[in-house]
This record gives structure tokens, sequence and C-alpha cells, in this order.
């Protein structure tokens, strides 16, 4: 019997609909063991500290597949940035403009991106005008002082926080990153963000899409919105058969029509459009730093340990 072990850390607010595609899966496929470790938001282990772990104790990953919206494994060179571990996968399916025009995919073609989750600005109407403040239209407006203490979101210890602080090192450089920082309040989790800026304790949120659309003001900052790429990774030792067809269930129309139904995510499909009750006919522009500055001009040990010094109110 063929074996096929999966790190899974993605949308965490919709992984009980994930888990019911991915039990259907394995129930069809009999004759393939199978093991799925899940990780992320609410979970006892980080999928950062298993790659960390498992690179010390075998010096490679120990799954055949990895499918991870946390992006620091990827932009590390102490985890799995520029190692040989993964076959080229990331051509095998047809993407959608949107994802395959923006700077997701590396160089080597091994991380496939099956779809993005966007983190807009959100604005509480009532909150910004009783503070005496203008509507933030761009990133670089969040690091202006007159934002200090006026912006709200989750997870600095995860993707969610992290894409947005690094988009805006990307474009704007470290000083503004800093500046962001001090201006921002973290709360541990997305959702606590967007309970606090829905009770008007902060005017100004960054959330991601699935939690958008909830009595705050949708912004789609014009200098880009920070998108969290979901990767999925095959090790070039995987059984291929099965690797294959774990990713074609990831990549199938109905889950990704439950991706972008559910989550207002950005499906990796180019038949699946992005969902028109959150983007109109004018979809947003996603904003993800390139591989070049990731590999050449970031210093991702550096950041990683500025986000991990964050601590949530």
């Amino acid at each position: 019997m063929k074996k096929l072990k999966v790190y899974w850390n993605n949308i965490c607010l919709l992984r009980k609909g994930e888990e019911a595609f991915i039990n259907a899966h394995i129930a069809e496929n009999p004759d393939t063991e199978f093991c799925v470790e899940y990780f992320g938001l609410g979970l006892p282990k980080k999928l950062r500290g298993q790659i960390a772990a498992d690179l010390e104790r075998i010096g490679e990953p120990d799954a055949d597949v990895i499918v991870s919206t946390e992006l620091d494994i990827f932009w590390d060179k102490r985890l799995l940035n520029g190692r040989d571990f993964f076959a080229p996968i990331a051509g095998s399916f047809d993407v959608c403009p949107l994802i395959k025009d923006a700077p997701f995919t590396d160089p080597a073609k091994t991380l496939a991106v099956c779809q993005c989750l966007p983190m807009p600005v959100c604005v509480n109407e009532g909150a910004l005008k009783a503070a005496g403040l203008r509507e933030p239209t761009s990133l670089k407006d969040l690091c202006a002082p007159e934002f200090k203490g006026k912006t709200v979101l989750g997870g600095a210890d995860t993707a969610a926080g992290r894409i947005v602080a690094a988009s805006i090192n990307y474009l704007y450089g470290a000083a503004a990153t800093e500046a962001f920082l001090s201006n921002a309040a973290f709360a541990s989790i997305p959702a606590a963000a967007l309970s606090a800026a829905a009770r008007g304790a902060y005017p100004v949120c960054v959330l991601p899409s699935v939690l958008c659309g909830r009595g705050l003001k949708t912004v789609f900052p014009s200098d880009g919105v920070p998108a969290i790429p979901t990767y999925a990774a095959v090790k070039k030792t995987a059984p291929a058969a099965e690797s294959a067809k774990f990713l074609d269930m990831l990549f199938s129309r109905p889950m990704q029509e439950f991706y972008s139904d559910r989550g207002l995510v950005i499906s990796g499909r180019a038949d699946v459009p992005p969902p028109s009750a959150m983007y109109g006919a004018a979809p947003y522009k996603p904003l993800y730093p390139d591989w070049d500055w990731l590999n050449n001009r970031f210093d991702a040990a550096g950041f990683s340990a500025r986000m991990d010094r964050i601590k949530p109110f």
C-alpha cells in the first residue's frame, strides 16, 4: 500500500470545510495510507517549528506534500528557502491571471499557488469620523503619525500579520515598516481585531477577506492589497501518483469554488472568477514581494525575530 504524508496549514477559519474535502478524498482512495497533520491557529503545533525540527532530525521535511499559508518557511534560508527538496510542479495547473501575473511563484517553479487570501484595509466610518481622521487609501497612509494607535490587525505570529508588514517593507523599506508596527496594535487572531474595530476601539483594521463585509467598509489600498498565497509543494521523493491526486483535489473546481464562496478568496483556477460580491468587476491589485527581493534584500531571520517580539493585547 502506498503512503502519503501531508503537512496542512491553510485558512484556519475554513478548516472544517477543508477537512471535509480531505476526508472525502481519503475515503475515495482506500489503497493509499494517508497521514495528514494539521497546523495553524487553534492547534498545538506551528508548521515553522515542525519544519525546523524535521531539518534538524533528518535533514529534510518529513512530509511528501506541504500545503501552507505560513510564509516564513519559504522565505527563511534557515528553513526551506533555497533548498533542493521539491519538484517543479507550478506549471502543472492552469492558473488564473491575477495569480499568474503576480510574483507569487519561486523561480524554480516548486511552489504551486492554489489560491490567495487578500488582506484589505477595513474602516469603522463612525470611529474614523469621531477621531477626526481621513480614510486611509494606501498602506503608506498607515505608516503616517496620524494613524498611531488607530490601526489593529491580528496574528503577528502568522501570515495574516506578517504579510502586511513584509509588504510595507518591500514597498517602502525598513523605516516605514517600523513606523507601521509602532502605529499598529496586534490582537492574537484576526477575528479579535475585527471585534475591536467593530466596537470602535480602533477606527482602522487590516483583515483577511474571509472576515470582511461585517459592518466595516472595505478599502483596497492603491499601492496594493497584501495577499497570502497558499503554497503547495511536493517533495521529489514523494509517491508521484498519490501526490498528484491529492493536488488535483486541492485544485478541483468544487474545492476552489468553496474557497471563493466561503472565504472571498482568489482561486488559483482560471475558470473560478474572483467573487463579485467582494471585488465587483475590477479585482484588486494583489501585493506580494518578488523573489529577487525576498532572496537578496530581505532579512527574513531578522524580520521573523522582530515579529516574534510583538505581544498581542
